[in-house]
C-alpha cells in the first residue's frame, strides 16, 4: 500500500474541492474530532487497514506530519528524532543529547538508551495505538518490550527504551527508522457519533477518498535468516552494526553479551585472587620493615595493611561464590553481571591501594634505617 499512496497522491487528494477541510492544520482537525468520530458506523471497530489509516490521519490529525511513504501495510513507520538519553558511565549520570543531520550516536553493548520519536501523535478518544520495533531492528538483537499501548487521548511524542543486550555496538543517525505503529478503533460509543445536520457532519459526509484504493504490500518471499541478518546489520546506513576490527566482512552475527560478561567476571576474579595473594606476600615481606617504626606508627601500619588484606580475602571469596551461582543458574538478571563487574573493579582498587601503602612503608623504612 505504501507504494500505491505517495506524497503526490496525497497532494492530489487534498486539491479536491470536496476535501478542502483536510488542508487544515493537524491541531485544528484534532480539536474538531478528538471526541467525535467522522467515520462512525462507516469504518469497523478493529485494527485499521492502510486505507482507513489514511482517512483518519488526514481527517483527525492523529498523525502529525503524516508521510505517505512511511505507511507500510497496516503499520506506520516512525523515525528517530535525534534526541536521546543515555548513561554517561564516566560520570555515572544520565545525560540528554540531540543529534544534528551529520552526527551519529553509538549504542554500546549491554546498555539501555532512550530514543525520541519524530512523529507527533494526537489520538482521538476512540483510537488506541500500539508500537513495536521494526523487524529489521529486532534482527539486530535489540529489545523494546512487547507492544506497549498508547492510550486514547494521548497527544505528544514518544520516547522508547531500547535495550542492547548483544555483544555488538550500533551506530544510529537522525531519521533512522525505529518503530512501527498500528491503530485500533475502539468499540462503538454513542457519545462519539456526529448528530444532526451540523456543518461538521455535512463536511465529514462530503469527504471524497475514492481517489485512493487499497493495495497489497509487496513482500519478498522465502527469505532465509541470513538475508534478514544482513539487511538488519549492514543494509541500513542510518542504523547499523559497528564492525569489530578482527571481524571478516562476510561474517554477519548477533551474539549475547551475557556469556562475555560471565567470562570477563571470571577473569577479573582470578586476577583479583592472584593480586591479593601477591599483596599478602608483599605485606609479609614488609613486616620487618614495619617493626622499625615507632611502636604507635608500627601498630597503625600493621593494622591498616591487615584490615585491607582481610577485606580482600572476604570480597574475593564472595565473588567466587557468586560466580559459581551464576554458572549453575539457568536465568540470571543482567543486573547481577553488572553488580559483579563493579565489585571486581572495587576489589582491584583496594589491591592497588594496599600495594601503594606497602611501597610507601618500604620507602619510609629505607630513609629511617640507621
Amino acid at each position: 500500500m505504501s507504494a500505491a499512496f505517495t506524497t503526490n497522491a496525497r497532494d492530489t487528494l487534498l486539491s479536491s474541492s470536496a476535501n478542502a477541510y483536510l488542508n487544515k492544520s493537524a491541531e485544528e482537525k484534532y480539536k474538531d474530532f478528538c471526541s467525535v468520530d467522522p467515520f462512525y458506523g462507516k469504518v469497523s471497530d478493529a485494527l485499521l487497514n492502510s486505507l482507513d489509516v489514511i482517512k483518519y490521519a488526514l481527517t483527525t490529525g492523529m498523525i502529525d506530519q503524516f508521510i505517505p511513504e512511511d505507511l507500510e501495510g497496516a503499520t506506520y513507520t516512525c523515525r528517530f528524532s535525534g534526541e536521546y538519553t543515555y548513561l554517561n558511565a564516566d560520570e555515572n549520570k544520565w545525560e540528554r543529547r540531540t543529534l544534528d543531520n551529520e552526527t551519529a550516536f553509538t549504542i554500546p553493548s549491554n546498555s539501555i538508551v532512550f530514543l525520541g520519536i519524530e512523529t507527533k501523535f494526537q489520538l482521538p478518544v476512540y483510537m488506541v495505538a500500539r508500537f513495536n520495533l521494526k523487524v529489521s531492528n529486532a534482527y539486530k538483537g535489540l529489545l523494546l518490550g512487547t507492544g506497549p499501548i498508547v492510550d486514547p487521548g494521548f497527544v505528544g511524542k514518544l520516547n522508547i527504551p531500547l535495550h542492547n543486550l548483544t555483544s555488538n555496538e550500533y551506530v544510529i543517525k537522525k531519521d533512522a527508522k525505529l518503530i512501527c505503529v498500528e491503530f485500533t478503533k475502539l468499540s462503538k460509543n454513542e457519545n462519539w457519533r456526529l448528530h444532526g445536520s451540523t456543518p461538521l457532519q455535512k463536511m465529514a459526509n462530503s469527504l471524497d477518498f475514492s481517489g485512493i484504493t487499497y493495495g497489497q504490500q509487496e513482500i519478498p518471499r522465502d527469505r532465509d535468516a541470513n538475508a534478514y541478518f544482513t539487511k538488519a546489520l549492514t543494509g541500513d546506513c542510518q542504523f547499523r552494526k559497528i564492525r569489530d576490527a578482527n571481524e571478516k566482512t562476510d561474517i554477519i552475527s548477533v551474539g549475547s553479551s551475557i556469556p562475555e560478561a560471565i567470562k570477563k567476571s571470571e577473569e577479573n576474579a582470578k586476577n583479583s585472587e592472584h593480586e591479593a595473594t601477591q599483596a599478602k606476600e608483599s605485606a609479609k615481606k614488609s613486616e620487618t620493615t614495619i617493626r622499625r617504626f615507632s611502636l604507635f606508627g608500627g601498630i597503625a601500619a600493621v593494622l591498616a595493611v591487615a584490615s585491607i588484606v582481610v577485606m580482600i580475602v572476604t570480597m574475593n571469596n564472595d565473588i567466587h561464590s557468586r560466580i559459581d551461582n551464576i554458572l549453575t543458574s539457568e536465568t540470571v538478571p543482567i543486573e547481577d553481571y553488572i553488580e559483579l563487574k563493579q565489585e571486581n573493579e572495587s576489589l582491584q582498587r583496594i589491591i592497588e591501594e594496599l600495594l601503594d601503602r606497602i611501597e610507601r612503608i618500604e620507602r619510609n623504612s629505607e630513609t629511617q634505617t640507621p
